[in-house]
């Protein structure tokens, strides 16, 4: 086999399709707000990673912020 096709048969035996990942749920307990700034720049590192959220108690003031990062089907 040549050398192009042996490196194309390993990429797309190892390498060809993302390994499938489990969702993190992070749980908001009893927040009561904090720093704009610091709450939006979590959010947002949150949001890239793919996590859904479960709202358990207060969620008030700048804990609002995940709202605009985190997708409604996964609060």
């Amino acid at each position: 086999m040549k050398p192009g096709l042996l490196f194309l048969a390993f990429i797309l035996t190892f390498g060809g399709s993302p390994s499938p990942t489990v969702a993190e749920t992070i749980d908001v307990n009893d927040s009561h707000g904090g720093s704009v700034a610091a709450y939006n720049a979590r959010w947002a590192r949150l949001a890239v990673r793919g996590v859904s959220v479960r709202i358990i108690g207060p969620c008030q003031s700048a804990c609002t912020v995940l709202l605009a990062h985190i997708p409604r089907n996964r609060i």
